[in-house]
Order: structure tokens, then C-alpha cells, then sequence
């Protein structure tokens, strides 16, 4: 091994000379460069540096150039060139592509492209000679990297189809010369006009276009490390009374004095001030509720609720102390806010898309326009004028990959129309979950929490930027919240709510002392089975007896009368089989309490969610052990830490070590059941969080096996993930 262990390293191509190999390596900023090392590991330099991804390098034939792909121009994935003698960097197509390929002359360059964008999208194998003329050299849906012969008569390619194809540029027939071998979508290697270097089934492969396949040892050993820490284990059938730790989506009244939030499956309000009263529960009721949202003269909240067997909206009038439905079938909704004059409400649909509903008719039109994102998007947020909708959604940085930042898209109601607005260059203002960024009363800031800070930043009525935003908070914040006068922000912390100048200062904690009495299991239970499946013998046991004894199975035995004592469950013509666990499910909301229902009726008694908010995932948690509503038990980890290019909503964006501190302790003061790493986090930080799991007893699942295992993280979420 010639590179360091935490820069990953793809693609290798050599220089001419053979005394340098080109890559793209992926470090601590969390984005691919273009690195050069020396073939015996010295003279390692970074040719590229920014937040875009630079991929794929190939040395020209002269070894004055690296060509490669990058997402730093228009939102897609197009060519480059670099420079090696002073570092230049030029751009070559306009046209999407990637997996550049000099030709023998270096006067072309081969690339794969899916032409998109264009009325007649024409995907395949494409060229650009010095001129800058493009033309399409071999259609192809399933190009992967391509490569020229020696001679430049012959190409070959790997395909997405796990295919190794060749044809000649005058021919339009090509020929599948590794059809049973599962080919690495690498780029191939000629060695001679008739030989190909490629790689395949897990190993590298010599193949002559006659037939002949050789396959070239390698061997490398690592050394792994399995780590002998203890597992902490929570309590599983909690006893006494615990104090309500799922402060789900708190947010502060206009006139300041009290904070509304969902906890154990219900909507409450709390007096900030505790003299002025205990918290009360709105709702009252097995169904799910959530987002709650005050209008703007404090009379009313307005919230999402599935007690009519779908999630809709519905609006709590104070005064009349009747709750009234706003919305009925169609879509799932969520994300409540109300419109400054009191008369809409905007909310969010099925996830992906904003809608309007109008409570007191008015002059505005609210044309609401027809804009679905691809990804999830995040709660709505109105102009001081109600004319503007804006919502967090993900601006990926080009069309070839999905992970993004992420922005603001605008949503004009009066007149319709659609735009973006970036208010935190080259960072994602908000994680499109309950973190902002929330429109100030005045319309001249937003609040928005990312990279474990709160912030705020000086806007114009459309929602742009006209000022850098400011850190006005550092203790894990969530959920901001304007006051209605503009001066002050409430907003939570795995220590409880706060309550800060918009400008800045030190917060005032606003205390909640609610709390939850579990229902305790019955002393003895006996399930009389006429069979028993356990999984450990092939076939069924016969009739048996299943002892629990405080919520534990204490024994299986033959069926014996004098077991029958305590509660007895007759399932004496049933087969009986234990729970089956779930161990990579997903949460939405605005499933509601069929999310608990529909595990049970399948007979999975746990389940693991390795990304959630950490508060839903505690009042799911308290809602299902208070016995409010029924499901499995629950195993979480939180929030996935990702790096600074996002795509799953809720992802938090690593920027610093500092932060990476702050975040951790927030997982372990909310008690996450494990860590969680998504594909982007940089392998420095996926260490430094695994040795953290570890000294508090908590087990880490990463999306790479590699060299994630070679530290100890105990297990991968997915087996295939790309960066």
C-alpha cells in the first residue's frame, strides 16, 4: 500500500514515464480531488481542491495532461483538463461525461455521456477532438469506462451490465468477450492490440480477443480490528416513572408566553413561564399527531393528525375548544405553517411537494405551483407579505449523483412561480428535517440550525441573502421558532428548550417537567402452544409451555399442567414462534400509527431504524412503552452523520472536528441505541465516532465495509454504496 489508510483512493492511472500514478482520493474535506504519488508512495499532491468532486483522471500520452470529470460547472457531470506543469484547470465539454480516455494521438478524448438535456438525448460512447467538436462514437444505454487500443481502430468498454464489450470505430457491431465473468465497471487497460487488462469477479484479468483468460494473482492482507467493549444495554421494561425525553417539534407562541410540541402521541401546551400553569394536553387520543403550528394571533394551532385513518390536517381553536379538519383524503400531510395574515396554511405533501389551504377567505390567490422535488423536502416557512412559500430541498451538485446541499426553494403563491435561494454558500442551511430555515416575523431574517449551530441571516422579501448569516448558538440546537416581536428565538437542545436574542447572547432555559409511568408487564404469563418454531430445530416442537415472567421468557417447556399459573394464553392449536426483528426499517411520520400496527400484524416485535430524529424516535419510543399506541420495541440511532454533501433528510453534515464533538455528545446525552455513517462522511471522522460508540458501550454501522472494518465498526447498512 502506497497511499495513506484515511485517503481513499480510486481510479489509478499511470504517467507515461511510469514513475507517477494520477487518482482520485476522498479525504478529510469531503470531496474527490485529483491526487499524484509517486509509484514508491512519496511526493502524495492534491491537483485539485474545493467543495466539487473531481473523478476519473487520465494521463495523456505526452504526460502534460490529466483529463478528468467534475461537477463544478452547470449542475452536471462534464470534462476537464489539468494542467500538470502549472495547475491550470479548463473545462472541455459542455455536454455531460465522464471516464475520459486519450486517444493514441492525445488529439481525442473518449468519454460516456447520457447526452442529457437535449430535446433527443443520444447516450453512449462520445469524442471531443482539440477543436472542441463532439460526436457520438458508439450509442450505448449501459457505457461504463471506455478505453482505446493501441493502434486507436478498437475500443473497449465495460458496461453497467457487468459486460466487457469491444468493437472498432468503423464497425457498428460490437462483440461481449467476457459474457459469464461479473466485469468491475473499471476502465479497461489495453496491453497490446490484442490484449485487455480488466477486472472481474474479484480479480484482475489478462484476456486476448482470441479467447485466452488469464488471471493475475494479487494478494494483500489487512488487519482488521474487532473491538472487546462492552454493549450497553438500556433497560427494556422500564419500572418506575421516566422523565418524557420525545419534545417533538416545539414550537413558541407568538406572544412568547407558551410553547406548543407533541409528546406521547399527543399535542401540549406549556406556559413558558411554570407559574403560569402545568402543561395540557390539545389532544387527547390514541391517533399520531404532529408539526404543531400557532397562528399568528395565538388563537389556534393548526397540526397534521391521522385519527381519521389518514394523515390530515386539522386546526384547534382555542376559544371554542373544538378541533376542526382542514384537509380530507388525498395526500399525507405534514409540516404545518400558517400564513402571517391568519388565513392560510401551507404544509407539506406526501413529503415532496407544498400545498395551501385556505381557513378565511381573502384576496390572495394562492396559486400554489405545480413543483414536485425528487427529494424530501422541509417544513414551509411564509413571507412577511404572504406572497412567498419557501421550503428546504436538496440542489444536488450535478445529475450523476444524488447528494446535494442543502437550499431553499421558493415557492411564489401571488403571483405562482418557482426559484432557488441559497442563504449559506457551499454549506446546507438545515437538514430538511425541524431545523429551519424559519422566515422572521418582519420578513427580514431567517433562523435555520446546521453544522450544530443556530444562525441567522439578514434576507430581502423574496428570501435572499443580503448579509453572511451569524452563529448566534452552539449547543446542538433544533426546531427554531420566532417570537412574534422578532428579538427572540426558542429552540431545543438534547439539555431542553432554549430561548436567545435573534442577535445573539446567552439563552434562558425554558424547563419541562413532564414525565411517563410505563404500564408493567404482568408478574406471570404462560402461552400454552400447540406448536413451537424457534429457529434452532429443523421442524416444530410439540405442544409446550412458554413461561414470562416480568416481560422475560424464563423457560420453554413440554407442556405441563402444573405450569398453567398467572395469566394463561391458549394457543394450544396454534404455532407459536418468537417476534422477528426488523433490522434496517424507516420511519415516516405521516404513516402515522400504522407505522407501530403494521409491524405488529406482521409479526416483527423489533425493529431497528438506523436514521431518525432522535426526539421522534423518543416519543415513538414513549408513545409504544406508556401503552398510547401499539408498536414493536424500538432500537435507534439517530440522525446518520454524513459529510459536508448530503441526501437523506435529517443527515447531519460534519464540517469540523469541533462540531463532530459537540454532535457526539448530543447522541450519547439522548441515549441513541447505536451510531450510524452515511456514504459521504470522510473516514478520519467515521474513525474518531467508532472509538467514541465504543467507550460508551455503543455498537457503530457504517455504509462501507472498507476500511471501516479495518477500525472496528461493527456492521454495514447497505452492501453496495458509491461516493
Amino acid at each position: 500500500r502506497i497511499t495513506p489508510d484515511l485517503l481513499e483512493a480510486r481510479l489509478p492511472s499511470w504517467s507515461p514515464d511510469g514513475e507517477s500514478i494520477a487518482f482520485q482520493g476522498y479525504g478529510d474535506d469531503g470531496a474527490w480531488h485529483i491526487y499524484t504519488i509517486r509509484w514508491d508512495g512519496t511526493n502524495l499532491r492534491a491537483l485539485t481542491s474545493g467543495e466539487f468532486d473531481d473523478r476519473e483522471p487520465a494521463w495523456s500520452h505526452d504526460g502534460s495532461r490529466i483529463a478528468f470529470s467534475s461537477d463544478r460547472y452547470g449542475g452536471i457531470s462534464t470534462l476537464w483538463q489539468l494542467a500538470v506543469g502549472t495547475g491550470e484547470v479548463r473545462r472541455l465539454t459542455t455536454r455531460d461525461g465522464w471516464m475520459p480516455a486519450w486517444s493514441p494521438n492525445d488529439r481525442q478524448i473518449m468519454f460516456v455521456s447520457g447526452d442529457e438535456g437535449v430535446p433527443r438525448p443520444a447516450p453512449g460512447l462520445w469524442t471531443i477532438d482539440a477543436s472542441g467538436r463532439e460526436r457520438l462514437l458508439r450509442p450505448s444505454f449501459s457505457a461504463a469506462a471506455p478505453a482505446w487500443s493501441p493502434d486507436g481502430t478498437q475500443l473497449a468498454y465495460t458496461t453497467g451490465e457487468s459486460t466487457l464489450e469491444v468493437s472498432t470505430q468503423l464497425k457498428p457491431g460490437v462483440a461481449s468477450i467476457a459474457r459469464d465473468e461479473d466485469v468491475f465497471p473499471f476502465r479497461p487497460q489495453w496491453l497490446s492490440a490484442t490484449e485487455i487488462l480488466y477486472t472481474a469477479d474479484g480479480r484482475i484479468r489478462r484476456r486476448s480477443l482470441t479467447g485466452r483468460v488469464e488471471t493475475i494473482p494479487f494478494r494483500a492482507n489487512l488487519t482488521l480490528q474487532r473491538s472487546t467493549y462492552t454493549i450497553a444495554h438500556r433497560p427494556l421494561e422500564p419500572t418506575t416513572p421516566q422523565r418524557v425525553g420525545g419534545i417533538v417539534t416545539p414550537a413558541v407562541s407568538p406572544d412568547g408566553r407558551a410553547v406548543a410540541f407533541v409528546a406521547l402521541g399527543d399535542v401540549w401546551v406549556m406556559p413558558v413561564d411554570s407559574r403560569n400553569g402545568d402543561p395540557f394536553k390539545v389532544t387527547n387520543d390514541a391517533a399520531v399527531e404532529l408539526d404543531p403550528a400557532w397562528s399568528p394571533d395565538g388563537t389556534a394551532l393548526a397540526f397534521s393528525s391521522d385519527r381519521s385513518g389518514r394523515m390530515e390536517l386539522w386546526m384547534h381553536d382555542f376559544r371554542a375548544n373544538r378541533d376542526t379538519a382542514l384537509t380530507r383524503g388525498g395526500r399525507r400531510i405534514s409540516g404545518a405553517a400558517w400564513s402571517p395574515d391568519g388565513n392560510h396554511i401551507a404544509f407539506v405533501e406526501d413529503r415532496h411537494r407544498i400545498g395551501v389551504v385556505t381557513v378565511y377567505p381573502d384576496a390572495h390567490a394562492m396559486v400554489v405551483p405545480e413543483f414536485v422535488s425528487r427529494a424530501e423536502i422541509g417544513r414551509p416557512t411564509w413571507s412577511a407579505d404572504n406572497h412567498v412559500i419557501a421550503a428546504g430541498d436538496l440542489f444536488a451538485y450535478s445529475n450523476r449523483y444524488r447528494e446535494g446541499l442543502n437550499q431553499l426553494v421558493m415557492h411564489g403563491v401571488d403571483p405562482a412561480g418557482v426559484y432557488s435561494s441559497v442563504v449559506f454558500p457551499s454549506h446546507s442551511s438545515g437538514n430538511r428535517d425541524d431545523t429551519g430555515p424559519v422566515w422572521s416575523p418582519d420578513g427580514f431574517r431567517m433562523a435555520f440550525a446546521t453544522e450544530g449551530r443556530l444562525w441567522s441571516v439578514n434576507v430581502d422579501g423574496k428570501g435572499s441573502p443580503t448579509a453572511p448569516p451569524s452563529s448566534i448558538a452552539e449547543d446542538a440546537p433544533e426546531s427554531p421558532s420566532w417570537e412574534g416581536d422578532t428579538r427572540h428565538i426558542v429552540y431545543q437542545t438534547p439539555n431542553g428548550l432554549r430561548r436567545i436574542l435573534s442577535d445573539g447572547g446567552s439563552p434562558d432555559s425554558i424547563p419541562i417537567d413532564l414525565g411517563w409511568r410505563p404500564s408493567p408487564p404482568p408478574e406471570r404469563v404462560v402461552v400454552h402452544a400447540g406448536h413451537i418454531f424457534d429457529g434452532v430445530f429443523e421442524g416444530l416442537r410439540n405442544e409446550s409451555d412458554i413461561v414470562v415472567e416480568h416481560g422475560i421468557i424464563r423457560e420453554i417447556a413440554s407442556h405441563r399442567d402444573e405450569l398453567h399459573a398467572g395469566v394463561v394464553v391458549d394457543a394450544g392449536e396454534e404455532i407459536v414462534m418468537p417476534g422477528l426483528i426488523d433490522m434496517d426499517a424507516r420511519l415516516n411520520q405521516d404513516d402515522g400509527a400504522a407505522f407501530g400496527r403494521a409491524f405488529l400484524a406482521y409479526g416483527i416485535t423489533s425493529v431497528r431504524i438506523p436514521a431518525i430524529n432522535p426526539y421522534v424516535a423518543l416519543e415513538q419510543r414513549e408513545s409504544f412503552d406508556a401503552a398510547r399506541r401499539p408498536g414493536p420495541r424500538l432500537f435507534v440511532a439517530g440522525d446518520p452523520f454524513d459529510g459536508m454533501r448530503v441526501y437523506d433528510r435529517g443527515s447531519v453534515s460534519i464540517a469540523s472536528d469541533e462540531q463532530l464533538v459537540r454532535e457526539l455528545d448530543r447522541a450519547r446525552t439522548l441515549d441513541i441505541d447505536f451510531f450510524a455513517t452515511n456514504v459521504r462522511l470522510p473516514d478520519r471522522y467515521q474513525r474518531q465516532i467508532t472509538d467514541f460508540a465504543h467507550r460508551i458501550g455503543k455498537p457503530v454501522l457504517s455504509q462501507e465495509l472498507y476500511p471501516a472494518s479495518e477500525y472496528g465498526v461493527d456492521g454495514a447498512v447497505h452492501l453496495r454504496t458509491r461516493r
